[in-house]
């Protein structure tokens, strides 16, 4: 089964101005990469969990402003009927509507702003020549540990997962590192799914981070001609509606790294992406 929304709906509302939000059809992205598609697949990072949909909005938002954009992104009558969440239990995808009122409280909705600032991928080079990734690019294999439910069968994997690793440190990533997105797509590509094929070498890993990440986020010309991002990055880490759960990651997974849900926004031609993925176990 894919996650991937990347169709037009059937049963959706009328694409009135009226309307906050409105869907439009994905369009190119890096999934029509086959390089990415597959090592995806491979990494059993989005088999069956993931949804990217994309939608226009037509109210200007600050670009970091985040629990506003999410908040009305949810309480969105047109975003509830299209917007679906994985029910792992039934295998399938089930819209929110009726989980989020737009009367809900303000605290209905958890998001943050993430840094999206880096416009090169020198920071991941980093990880070269430290006890994860040798100078040539192989990462360096360890006795099997297990956290979350997925295997680390090498070090790199061993120390994004495991919270009291000092390694990482070694690499010389500081706490606003960690939090740009760009490291954290490519510390959810790292990690995979519970089905990973893990990599040999850490190349394809960057490779694929980086073409995620030009596709995702939208640049302008800034001064001197360098490349700046105009993009907002939300994540949403929490959803409470007025049903009981689940909500925006059934099965109590908001826990677990994997899980996740992003808003890209584009404040230019005013269009978000949502990069929606609820980690699957496989056993």
């Amino acid at each position: 089964m894919s996650g991937l929304d990347d169709s037009t709906h059937e049963n959706d509302p009328s694409s009135s101005s009226s309307l906050l939000f409105t869907f439009i059809p994905r369009g190119a992205t890096f999934l029509d990469d086959g390089n990415v598609a597959s090592n995806l697949a491979k990494w059993d990072v989005f088999a069956s969990g993931l949804r990217m949909t994309r939608y226009r909005y037509n109210k200007h938002y600050h670009r970091l402003d985040a629990e506003t954009f999410a908040r009305d992104f949810f309480a969105d009558a047109h975003v509830q009927s299209t917007f679906a969440v994985l029910d792992e239990k039934n295998a399938t995808w089930t819209p929110i509507a009726g989980r989020f009122s737009p009367a809900s409280e303000t605290d209905g909705v958890t998001a943050k702003a993430v840094p999206a600032s880096l416009t090169s991928v020198d920071v991941l080079e980093r990880l070269r020549g430290t006890p994860a990734v040798r100078e040539d690019g192989y990462i360096n294999k360890q006795i099997d540990a297990e956290y979350h439910g997925i295997v680390a069968s090498d070090v790199l994997r061993d120390r994004m997962l495991n919270e009291e690793s000092e390694v990482i440190d070694e690499v010389g990533w500081s706490d606003k590192d960690r939090d740009e997105f760009l490291v954290r797509l490519f510390t959810h590509l790292a990690i995979g799914g519970a089905l990973n094929q893990y990599e040999d070498k850490v190349d394809s890993i960057v490779d694929t981070t980086r073409a995620m990440y030009k596709s995702l986020l939208s640049v302008r010309r800034g001064a001197n001609d360098c490349v700046e991002i105009t993009s907002g990055v939300f994540r949403v880490t929490g959803l409470k509606g007025d049903i009981p759960p689940p909500w925006l990651f059934p099965g109590g997974a908001e826990a677990h790294p994997q899980s996740f849900c992003y808003l890209i926004t584009d404040p230019v031609r005013r269009h978000v992406v949502v990069l929606y993925h609820k980690h699957t176990a496989r056993w």
